[in-house]
């Protein structure tokens, strides 16, 4: 049951059956190995229209338990950017597709509330 509500999160798209779409950034559900659910977060680039390659990708385990079902998600890979100017590093540097995660993390722990009020959604970090 949780399992299908994370993938139609992720499927509930703008632009397409399989992408959720946060800004510029969308979040495809890349397949399953038991309990563990990969996604990844990719960039929407309107000229030429496609979808780039990952550019943070995370894994969602659901534990079933008599009386519980906790969720955790982890952070597998990422890419980062750093502005410069002339070369220089302006800025510090800042993990790319990071919204489009919390956007999706937020939209899965809103689901979750609404299918059962009293469920104890946390998310930290």
């Amino acid at each position: 049951m949780i399992a299908d509500t994370a993938i139609r999160v992720a499927a509930e798209a703008v632009g397409g059956p399989t992408f959720h779409q946060v800004a510029t950034y969308r979040v495809a559900f890349d397949g399953n190995i038991g309990p563990i659910f990969h996604f990844s977060v990719r960039r929407w680039l309107a000229l030429p229209k496609r979808i780039s390659e990952p550019i943070l990708s995370f894994e969602l385990a659901i534990v079933a338990e008599p009386c519980q079902t906790p969720c955790r998600t982890t952070i597998t890979s990422y890419t980062v950017t750093r502005d410069s100017f002339m070369f220089i590093p302006i800025a510090p540097k800042q993990m790319q597709g990071y919204p489009g995660y919390r956007a999706f993390i937020t939209g899965f722990a809103d689901v979750i509330r609404s299918q059962d009020p009293h469920a104890t959604v946390l998310i930290t970090g």
